[in-house]
């Protein structure tokens, strides 16, 4: 995307750029997104400082409240409602753990609000002709279509509501790319908020409820992801890079800590990703010496996760185990869903995958959910769910591909395997995933949104920009 856009003022009028695959952008409220980003860095200090005094669950519910007001001024300031529907996207798996006890309204209310989005801008959605966008909404149809067929009902509209909730993000995405700067911010304002949380919950780890590591995991993944959106627009930002390098090294060392391997696999291959985009040995140099100074730091500091985390880390490869004990019986649910496929190849119905087992009187008829994407869909939508899902995952890397462009390329290579590796270990619940799916799309496909973003905002045609500016 690092391509420049050029109007020239003909008389009162502007004319629109010549190239179809470039951004017209609004730089008007570049300022105020970046004030509010350094606010909300200083709210996120003060909140998690404040959570020593008065409770970590307490400055969680503090923060998902501004995040929502954010959100809702994105309605008139599409910039700043991305900072707050990212710092919602990063603080879900903390709310749905300490705030959320269950219930289809309570665990969905950010899911409600993204589907309202959604519905306020319908048009907009439909007008989105990429093909990461159509192969996104082909799978939601999917789902939607054999979810009558389901036992579970409530887990299928579970997993309506996730993968739909991302077309929500996506409109945020789509409006903020006015301004050239709010790819960098969110990945200031998400870095920020893992790094601080994550420091404020490892150490009063022993005052707080039990929260698995593996849900716990995608706080700090959803801010390497937005650092991982943001590092293509650092380079032009003074010192923009080395501050999100350390953001993403200490929020790394954090998804070390949880013990979690399928999130410490997905770490890594965003870790490639880095490297792809910096494509410099000093730069490289500096995120590895970042990096270990962490890890230095970390074990010190918090010793007893670390040898919790290697423990972990050494069982899945210890011989001695079987293979359901080192997988923590994930094994044993992958021959389940395999088996559901053997016995009803075109699927049992969204939802249904712990009602699968009962059925068909698999592995002791043990109702267990199916914890990957992939088992998941292959047992409840068939060798059609299947298929449209892996075109959908690969789309990502072949637009990248097709691009000719090393950034765009990068994208689509991180996102792909991203979704490939991490469905193997989990489902569609996370805000995680989608949210590095939604903030991809963009940078994927300027040509597609360029219908949206050269119409002007109501009551700004006078303010458009009538210079170059750079994505």
């Amino acid at each position: 995307m690092g391509e420049v856009v050029t109007i020239k003022r003909v008389g009162r009028r502007a004319r629109k750029p010549e190239v179809k695959d470039q951004l017209y952008i609004e730089e008007s409220t570049t300022d105020s997104v970046g004030k509010f980003a350094r606010g909300l860095i200083l709210l996120l200090l003060i909140m998690w400082g404040f959570s020593f005094v008065w409770g970590y669950s307490n400055s969680v519910l503090v923060l998902n409240i501004v995040g929502l007001l954010l959100a809702i001024l994105g309605f008139r300031f599409p910039g700043i409602g991305l900072l707050g529907i990212g710092l919602l996207c990063t603080l879900d798996p903390l709310t749905r753990n300490l705030l959320l006890s269950g219930g289809l309204w309570r665990w969905n209310t950010l899911n409600y609000w993204l589907i309202i989005v959604v519905l306020l801008n319908l048009r907009l959605v439909l007008r989105l002709n990429d093909p990461n966008t159509r192969w996104l909404e082909a799978f939601w149809i999917i789902l939607a279509l054999m979810l009558p067929l389901s036992v579970y009902i409530n887990d299928g509209l579970q997993d309506l509501l996730n993968v739909g909730a991302t077309l929500g993000i996506l409109i945020y995405f789509v409006k903020a790319s006015r301004d050239s700067r709010v790819y960098y911010w969110q990945g200031m304002v998400n870095g920020f908020a893992g790094v601080l949380g994550g420091l404020a919950f490892y150490l009063q780890l022993g005052n707080l409820p039990y929260i698995n590591p593996n849900s716990w995991a995608a706080f700090p993944m959803t801010a390497i992801f937005s650092i991982a959106l943001a590092l293509p627009s650092a380079g032009a930002i003074k010192r923009g890079r080395p501050i999100l390098l350390f953001l993403a090294a200490v929020n790394i060392i954090w998804i070390f800590l949880t013990g979690s391997r399928g999130s410490l696999l997905t770490a890594f291959v965003v870790v490639v990703y880095y490297m792809l985009v910096l494509r410099s040995i000093s730069w490289t140099t500096l995120f590895l010496v970042v990096g270990s100074v962490a890890v230095f730091w970390a074990s010190n500091l918090l010793w007893e996760r670390e040898a919790y985390a290697l423990n972990r880390i050494q069982r899945l490869f210890d011989p001695t185990y079987t293979l359901a004990e080192r997988t923590s019986g994930r094994s044993d649910i992958a021959a389940t869903g395999l088996k559901i496929f053997q016995e009803r190849p075109l699927g049992i119905g969204t939802g249904s995958f712990r009602a699968g087992a009962i059925l068909l009187n698999i592995q002791n008829g043990a109702a267990r959910p199916a914890h990957s994407g992939w088992i998941k869909t292959l047992a409840e939508n068939g060798i059609q769910g299947i298929l449209i899902m892996a075109i959908m995952v690969g789309s990502f890397l072949i637009n990248g591909w097709l691009s000719h462009e090393h950034q765009r390329f990068a994208v689509g290579f991180l996102v792909t395997v991203v979704l490939a590796v991490s469905f193997v270990s989990k489902e569609f619940q996370g805000k995680d995933l989608w949210y590095l799916v939604a903030g991809s799309i963009p940078l994927l496909n300027p040509q597609h949104i360029n219908a949206y973003l050269q119409t002007p905002l109501p009551g700004r045609t006078r303010r458009m920009a009538h210079q170059g500016t750079r994505v």
